[in-house]
């Protein structure tokens, strides 16, 4: 593919991704991040199937299909992932809380780098949302025993603030 077709793609990726936004249309980013992936640009297809299971999660679905499909660009190869420290479940209920929680399990107990790294962005945001609730304090207690070092290094480091 010649660069200037590469970089028209690039741009289209942009205009697909809302940043971990709770508007992504997934089908889009689906067909999409397909795009990309068959062009090679791999971070970027890696964005946006992340985009599209994050946006999944915030409509209560835990959506295991498309972690499974954004793990397999990134698990072998964590510096694909996006910066995770901004994300956030913005206006998500509470009451979703148990696809979230499901989800941040899964990706724990998955034990790779990158899936201790997705893991810990859930717990924080969902910690720091809910008060940092019981199952948010016990799912960070593992994530401090986790395999992976810069996850077990980055949930020692978190410190909760409120909750009981």
């Amino acid at each position: 593919m010649r660069r200037d077709a590469l970089r028209r793609l690039d741009g289209c990726a942009d205009a697909v991704s809302s940043r971990y936004g709770s508007y992504v249309d997934m089908r889009r980013a689906d067909a999409m991040a397909a795009a990309l992936e068959d062009a090679g640009l791999l971070r970027e297809a890696a964005r946006l199937a992340l985009d599209a299971a994050w946006a999944a999660l915030r409509r209560d679905d835990p959506a295991p299909e498309r972690w499974a499909k954004a793990l397999r660009l990134v698990e072998d190869h964590p510096g694909r992932l996006p910066d995770l420290s901004g994300f956030s479940l913005g206006a998500t209920p509470v009451r979703h809380a148990e696809a979230t929680l499901r989800t941040a399990r899964m990706l724990r107990e998955r034990g790779t780098p990158a899936a201790g790294l997705l893991a810990m962005a859930l717990v924080r945001a969902s910690g720091a949302r809910t008060g940092w609730d019981a199952p948010w304090r016990t799912e960070l207690s593992a994530l401090r025993r986790h395999t992976e070092p810069d996850t077990a290094m980055a949930a020692l480091l978190l410190e909760p603030v409120g909750g009981g």
